[in-house]
């Protein structure tokens, strides 16, 4: 199946799985993703393939990795298709690696990113770090492609913070179906106060919108649940909504 930009699959790879520094584990390791991405590819040329924290690897799995795309790590990929009727040999099918989408990703830099800065000064920062890190790696000129994603701002972490507050409400509204038919609401100033408790806790702002996610899943579930539970021992239904306002000193829920 093409979707509308011409793709036809997604391969997701969390590298911290193979963060073994041992020779004989990134041999593994390397024999392991040739052949997610050469099965991947046999079937789907035109795939997006993410490979995620390569800051975690060692230096010799990531060149393997990008060895792949160029045919000197490890030789061209090829998948081995099980043996069938319509494939009756075992033979290895060389797989076509122009088409797909390569995108590597990586935490590298960010502590030192502000949402704040440019593109290029950001891009520069993040360079410098990678540059660092992959010292010994022989495909270092193949890792100038950066694109920084900065932190968020506290009125984008705030337009987060109403995404996932609606998110959370549909939550709910699943959770206690056929005890609540209420809805979630808050009070205006609830995703600013989300977000700047958010930028405050070094965890909460590392993790962006994930952290934010987390933050009222902590501060809400509670509140709701302590109002909505029960709700799980009566007969009748519940009109009520649920709203969510800062309590008085404006420093909690």
């Amino acid at each position: 199946r093409v979707d509308q930009n011409g793709l036809c699959g997604k391969l997701l790879l969390q590298m911290r799985a193979y963060a073994s520094r041992s020779a004989k584990d990134i041999e593994a390791h390397t024999k392991a993703i040739r052949g997610m991405v050469a099965e991947q590819l046999f079937y789907c040329p035109r795939s997006v393939l993410i490979f995620d924290e390569i800051q975690t690897v060692a230096e010799e799995l990531l060149d393997a990795v990008i060895g792949m795309f160029d045919g000197t790590k490890g030789g061209a990929l090829a998948h081995h298709p099980p043996v069938s009727s319509i494939l009756p040999s075992a033979y290895p099918i060389a797989v076509n690696t122009s088409q797909c989408i390569v995108i590597a990703i990586s935490d590298i830099g960010s502590t030192k990113l502000t949402a704040d800065m440019d593109r290029e000064e950001a891009t520069g920062v993040v360079q410098e770090a990678a540059d660092r890190r992959f010292m010994r790696s022989t495909k270092r000129e193949l890792l100038q492609n950066v694109v920084p994603f900065l932190p968020l701002s506290t009125e984008e972490l705030a337009s987060v913070a109403t995404m996932q507050l609606r998110a959370f409400g549909r939550t709910l509204e699943a959770e206690y179906r056929g005890v609540w038919v209420g809805k979630l609401t808050w009070g205006k100033e609830v995703p600013g106060w989300l977000a700047e408790e958010c930028i405050s806790d070094e965890t909460c702002y590392a993790d962006g919108g994930r952290g934010v996610r987390t933050k009222i899943e902590l501060e809400v579930q509670e509140l709701a649940s302590d109002v909505l539970m029960p709700e799980l021992l009566k007969t009748e239904l519940n009109y009520n909504n649920l709203h969510i306002e800062l309590a008085e000193g404006g420093d909690a829920l």
